[in-house]
């Protein structure tokens, strides 16, 4: 664990109307060999006006260099992220300008393409696809399988923190949506998938619980809930985010 070098990503800060914005690396995945790297962009005061478009960096791990950039134009706050091996896409997560009038047409999936000599942003899929309301920028969960290489997950979330949270099923390819489930504002939890089965962790105070949901084989059918259980009956610990290990 010994420190080796710092890899200089302030070259890649982008602007924004209130003036010198920071590139503020936000989240960090292996894609295709490749460690990519989300930029937040936004100033040092976090204005409202003070987002710059959303960007990506991928650098080498073998020379520690930034390999390629792809910008994210007109999506804010892009941080989240998810990568499929099976067809070298990776989906990014963008929430928006937070509590500007226009954060619902800033925030949504971005589709990367990483499958050839120049990676490149291959669609948006933006939130108003979902219902209207900014996504959820901490995560977005891929759960491509032979039978759905297209399925995805992710959240919207009220950034007033009043009305519901809501998950959704989606195509990546066709940008189809679906509803799964709700819960209250800013209770919905990062999800796990298996093969068959979607696991959302929802925190609510003193009735935190681990929802499950049956995936069907076709991505225009909502999942059924099949059952519920509280991950903590000792504590009653509200759980935020569920993984496999």
């Amino acid at each position: 664990m010994t420190f080796i070098s710092r890899i200089s990503l302030d070259g890649y800060a982008s602007t924004a109307a209130s003036g010198a914005v920071l590139a503020r690396p936000d989240r960090a995945l292996i894609a295709d060999g490749l460690v990519v790297v989300s930029l937040n962009q936004v100033d040092a005061a976090f204005s409202p006006n003070g987002y710059g478009d959303g960007a990506l960096v991928l650098i080498d791990p073998v020379t520690n260099a930034v390999a390629a950039s792809i910008a994210l134009p007109g999506l804010y706050d892009c941080e989240g992220m998810d990568y499929i091996p099976s067809s070298k896409r990776l989906l990014v997560a963008c929430g928006g300008g937070y509590a500007m009038p226009t954060q619902p047409l800033q925030s949504g999936i971005a589709v990367i393409d990483l499958d050839g000599p120049v990676p490149r942003l291959d669609h948006v899929i933006s939130s108003i696809a979902f219902d209207g309301r900014p996504l959820d920028f901490s995560w977005v969960l891929q759960d491509a399988t032979s039978s759905t290489p297209t399925r995805a997950f992710a959240a919207t979330r009220d950034p007033r923190f009043v009305a519901p949270d809501a998950l959704f099923q989606f195509d990546l390819e066709f940008g189809a949506v679906v509803p799964v489930t709700t819960a209250p504002a800013a209770m919905l939890g990062a999800p796990a998938v298996s093969e068959h089965t979607l696991f959302v962790p929802e925190a609510m105070d003193g009735a935190p619980k681990i929802q499950l949901f049956d995936l069907p084989a076709t991505l225009t059918v909502p999942p059924p809930s099949i059952s519920a259980f509280n991950p903590d009956r000792e504590n009653s610990l509200p759980p935020r985010q569920i993984g496999w290990y």
